[in-house]
């Protein structure tokens, strides 16, 4: 049997990985929350049409879906404890 050895300040490193995963996903949101407030004077800085900024959201969602690549592989290989 594998003994589990505690690490940075006594917590496992699945509690670390899961806490810098929450993280990221919490910096991402308040990112695009920043963006779709300031979406307004971003049209009238650069001049942009509605499609033109729609492209620009639209990039933050493939950003989104390529930051979500490397969790796939990790959620497949975690054990979930029973109820």
């Amino acid at each position: 049997m594998v003994e589990r050895r505690a690490g940075l300040l006594g917590i496992k490193a699945s509690t670390l990985i899961l806490l810098l995963i929450c993280s990221i996903y919490f910096v991402v949101y308040v990112d695009r929350v920043n963006i779709s407030v300031a979406a307004g004077d971003l049209r009238q800085e650069f001049h942009l049409t509605n499609s033109e900024l729609g492209v620009a959201f639209s990039a933050y969602a493939y950003l989104g879906v390529v930051q979500n690549l490397p969790f796939l592989g990790y959620t497949g290989r975690v054990e979930t404890a029973p109820l």
